[in-house]
């Protein structure tokens, strides 16, 4: 059964969104390991006490949700 234009149009939008969504997120996730990173090499005592595992997955989720934000 073949595709009708308006279904087309909707998997397209749909494409695009996921598109920009990956695009925007993935450099936004290599700054945020290097900036844990630099942390961790550059003040590791301070950073153990800061840089928690919910910290980082905060920083992350926030990443996503700005990624979803600006794919609009």
């Amino acid at each position: 059964m073949l595709f009708t234009t308006k279904q087309t149009e909707v998997a397209g939008d749909l494409n695009k969104f996921i598109l920009f969504t990956v695009l925007h997120n993935s450099p936004c996730q290599v700054l945020l390991l290097c900036a844990v990173g630099y942390l961790l090499v550059v003040h590791p005592f301070d950073s153990r006490r800061y840089l928690t595992v919910t910290v980082v997955s905060l920083g992350s989720l926030t990443l996503w949700i700005l990624s979803f934000v600006f794919a609009i």
